[in-house]
């Protein structure tokens, strides 16, 4: 006589981003910004996931870590209330400053838990259009924020423009921000074995460790 056989296999695999709106690294223009999002690979858990998407200010130096941070307050929608996949954390229009989403305590549907996952973007100010916010270019004297040219420029030597700075919160006028003896245009931000000074030559994403998503990192593709 025949068997049927059924086999339950659980679910054991941690789950992952897909993607984030916006994207690490991200400038988006002052006051236009009133969502931020995340999509998952897998339905993940309504509960943890409506109290698990935070969202913070740097405070005034735009640099965390320094006690002067603020909680953004705002509300989490779910594409679906029961098996959720994006989560959007609505709030007013942000203004000028740093801001760091992190997913915290967040589990899928099984209880597999979501490693702490956080990225940063920068709301800005931008007369000139170059990518940089006023606030930054008054910051630092040698910047104009009515001169776009400057972006391109590398007033400290490291091998990062005076953009690429901006977007890695470093200091334009510091060759190494960390004090850890490594320049900072040979850091490797995204550890996908190209430095950051590589990826502005090659073009690649400082923050991607895979910008055409095909699997392979940059460093192994160039």
């Amino acid at each position: 006589a025949e068997v049927d056989e059924t086999y339950v296999i659980n679910d054991l695999i941690a789950p992952r981003v897909v993607s984030t709106n916006p994207a690490h690294g991200e400038s988006v223009a002052d006051g236009t910004l009133t969502a931020v999002v995340a999509t998952f690979n897998e339905a993940m858990s309504p509960t943890t996931l409506t109290s698990g998407l935070q969202l913070t200010e740097a405070g005034p130096d735009s640099v965390f870590g320094t006690g002067d941070e603020t909680s953004v307050a705002g509300t989490v929608a779910l594409n679906d209330p029961a098996l959720p996949t994006i989560a959007t954390f609505n709030t007013s229009a942000l203004s000028e400053g740093r801001y760091r989403a992190v997913l915290v305590g967040v589990t899928d549907i099984a209880g597999n838990p979501l490693p702490t996952t956080e990225w940063s973007f920068v709301v800005v100010i931008d007369t000139d259009g170059d990518g940089i916010s006023d606030a930054y270019e008054n910051l630092y004297g040698f910047l104009d924020p009515t001169n776009p040219a400057d972006a391109d420029g590398d007033a400290d030597g490291d091998g990062l423009s005076n953009l690429a700075e901006f977007l890695l919160g470093t200091d334009p006028t510091n060759p190494d921000d960390d004090g850890n003896g490594t320049v900072d245009g040979d850091e490797d931000t995204d550890f996908d074995g190209l430095t950051n000074a590589e990826e502005l030559f090659f073009g690649t994403d400082l923050f991607k460790a895979d910008t055409d998503g095909d699997i392979w990192p940059d460093g192994f593709e160039v």
